[in-house]
């Protein structure tokens, strides 16, 4: 893994946060856009009680060493569905360069292999390629379009079963390197 996972509640990268979730270009796909000063506070508190009513919620990602974040992992309830919802995003510096995969795929084992859901589902803007890409690439399956708030959204989603197949595969075609 190129990153590690921190809490929410870390005040640390709350700066580095307010300033990602303000910033236009990561934000562009995101249901609310970018985020005051105010609003992103509020975003992390909530997260914060997110983590205090469920016992999950969302994760800055951040580099190897714990110093820098470079994201989020999300795994959270929403009431956009009734099962539990990953998602992920990224600081631009780290776009493209397969992060996001990364951040989709702890998204993943949290939720399947942590919190033992028997599905999860994620929203990708119909627009956002990219994003539908990562959703894709781990295993999701584009159930429907939808509205939410007058924007466009593909809807996704995973179940445990299909999950854990994936994995299985993916042991059975490992092959190890020779040393």
């Amino acid at each position: 893994m190129k990153f590690t996972l921190g809490h929410p509640s870390d005040k640390r990268f709350w700066k580095q946060a307010i300033k990602m979730l303000g910033d236009d270009a990561n934000m562009k796909w995101v249901l609310q856009g970018a985020l005051s000063e105010y609003q992103a506070i509020a975003a992390l508190e909530d997260w914060e009680q997110h983590w205090e009513k469920y016992g999950f919620g969302n994760y800055f990602a951040l580099d190897r060493q714990g110093k820098e974040l470079l994201g989020f992992v999300k795994v959270y309830h929403s009431d956009r569905s009734a099962f539990v919802n990953i998602g992920y995003a990224l600081d631009q510096p780290y776009w493209g360069h397969g992060l996001g995969t990364e951040l989709a795929e702890t998204a993943l084992k949290i939720g399947f292999l942590e919190l033992k859901e028997p599905q999860l589902v994620g929203f990708a803007r119909c627009q956002n390629h990219a994003s539908r890409r990562i959703l894709e690439k781990v295993g999701f399956q584009k159930v429907k379009e939808c509205l939410i708030e007058d924007r466009d959204y593909c809807l996704y989603q995973i179940s445990q079963e299909r999950y854990l197949q994936r994995l299985e595969i993916t042991a059975m075609t490992y092959t190890p390197i020779s040393q």
